[in-house]
C-alpha cells in the first residue's frame, strides 16, 4: 500500500473552518435536520443522515469526503459529536456540504466539483465502533488510555483496487485541547478490512 497519510487534525478543521467562511456569501445554508440522535453519533448514522439529505438535492450525489472534526473527538463507541460529510453533484456542478452535530444535520450548498469522489458501496464497512476497536487492537488502545484524541475519515484510495480507505488517527491533546502532535495512526480497507499501521 502506498504510504498515505491525514493532514493533522487540526489541519483539517482549520482547512473546513475557513473554506466554509470564505464561501458563505456565495453558498445555500439550511438548518438543522435531526435523526431522532441526541448527542454523538456512529459514522454510520453520520452518513445515513447526511446521504438521505443528499440525494434529496442532487440524485446524482456523490460521497467526496467523510471525517469526524477534531472538535468533536471519537469516543469509545466510535461516536463523534461533529462529522463533515460532503457530497458532489457533476450535473449542478456543485458541492454540498452537511455537519452532523450531536446528531442535526445542516448543509451548505457551493458551486465546485468537490475532491475525489469515494466509491462507497453495500461492502463498505461504515461501523465506526468496530473500526475503532479493530485500530485500538492493532496498538492504539494503549495511546487512548493515556488521553489520545482520535479522528476516523474515510477518503478514496489513490492506489488502484483499493477503494474507500478508512484512517484512524490518535493524537496527543494540545494545551487548547484540541489535538496535537499525531501518536498512532491505522488504515483500514473499507471493503476488505484490511489493517495496516502507518
Amino acid at each position: 500500500m502506498a504510504n498515505f497519510r491525514f493532514v493533522s487534525s487540526r489541519t483539517v478543521m482549520y482547512a473546513v473552518v475557513s473554506a466554509c467562511l470564505c464561501l458563505f456569501l456565495s453558498g445555500v445554508w439550511s438548518g438543522p435536520r435531526t435523526c431522532g440522535a441526541a448527542g454523538p453519533v456512529d459514522a454510520k448514522t453520520a452518513y445515513n443522515l447526511a446521504a438521505a439529505l443528499a440525494v434529496k438535492w442532487q440524485p446524482d450525489a456523490k460521497l467526496c469526503n467523510f471525517t469526524s472534526l477534531a472538535t468533536g473527538p471519537v469516543d469509545g463507541e466510535g461516536r463523534s459529536s461533529q462529522w463533515s460529510i460532503h457530497f458532489s453533484s457533476k450535473k449542478a456542478g456543485k458541492l454540498m456540504m452537511v455537519t452532523v452535530s450531536n446528531g442535526a444535520a445542516s448543509t451548505f450548498i457551493v458551486p465546485g466539483p468537490g475532491a475525489r469522489v469515494i466509491a462507497i458501496s453495500a461492502r463498505t464497512n461504515l461501523d465506526s465502533k468496530q473500526l475503532l476497536a479493530r485500530a485500538d487492537a492493532a496498538g492504539g488502545a494503549a495511546h487512548r488510555k493515556k488521553g489520545a484524541l482520535v479522528t476516523i475519515g474515510l477518503v478514496e484510495s489513490p492506489v488502484a483496487g483499493v477503494g474507500p480507505l478508512w484512517h484512524i488517527s490518535y493524537s496527543a491533546k494540545g494545551p487548547d485541547g484540541m489535538p496535537g502532535r499525531e501518536l498512532f495512526h491505522v488504515a483500514i480497507e473499507g471493503n476488505t478490512g484490511k489493517l495496516s499501521v502507518l
